[in-house]
Formats: structure tokens, C-alpha cells, sequence
């Protein structure tokens, strides 16, 4: 059998078990989560979230130190 068909079938005999369903159903729900939030997320606090990078306010050094 060649190098390739052994790691083929070495993979394929391995048993995942739950913790890989329990995963992946976490994983689903999480963006699920996600984007439900996004789209019921307040009008005024998504235009406010939509410019943060573009804010210029803030100074780079604001540990109160001068140099």
C-alpha cells in the first residue's frame, strides 16, 4: 500500500467522538449569536461602531506623560 492510501486509511479509522460534534454545535450557536446580535444591535450604537477607526479624538499618549 502506498505512503499516501496508509495515511488515507489512518485518518479515516480515527474516532473523533462527542468532543468533536460538541464543537462544532458550539461553534454554530456562537455565530449564530453573533450575527443575531449584529442585526438587533441599536441604530445609534452601530453608526457609532462604524467610525471608531476613523476617529481621530483620541491623542496617542494618554498616560498623561509628556515627552
Amino acid at each position: 500500500m502506498p505512503p499516501a492510501a496508509m495515511w488515507k486509511e489512518a485518518v479515516r479509522t480515527l474516532e473523533t467522538g462527542p468532543l468533536a460534534e460538541i464543537g462544532l454545535l458550539a461553534f454554530v450557536f456562537a455565530f449564530c449569536m453573533i450575527v443575531l446580535y449584529a442585526f438587533w444591535m441599536p441604530k445609534e450604537f452601530r453608526e457609532h461602531a462604524k467610525h471608531i477607526p476613523l476617529d481621530d479624538d483620541a491623542s496617542p499618549h494618554q498616560n498623561g506623560s509628556s515627552s
